[in-house]
């Protein structure tokens, strides 16, 4: 996706998905809605551009399958990885 508006909106549902996901993944964290909501579109943001764009998802096409699917994983990895770090400063 592009950086147009419609490639944003694209990139934070798909951070939403990937946050939604990954909350279901990582257990031990008790955010509401809304910051599981934020943690997924961060992470799906920062994640899911380095990792789905830079890395895999170049070479797929925009709106398939496969380019939904490796954006989506990465978000999600994203969204974990940002999980993680709340969870490690909560317990220091």
């Amino acid at each position: 996706m592009d950086n147009t508006l419609l490639g944003w909106i694209v990139r934070i549902v798909i951070g939403l998905i990937g946050g939604l996901l990954a909350d279901s993944l990582v257990k031990g964290i008790e955010l509401p809605t809304i910051g599981k909501i934020l943690v997924g579109i961060i992470g799906g943001v920062l994640f899911g551009w380095l990792f789905g764009d830079l890395l895999f998802a170049s070479s797929a096409p925009a709106g398939s399958i496969t380019w939904w699917l490796v954006n989506i994983l990465a978000s999600m990895l994203g969204a974990i990885i940002i999980l993680w770090i709340i969870k490690a400063l909560r317990r220091a």
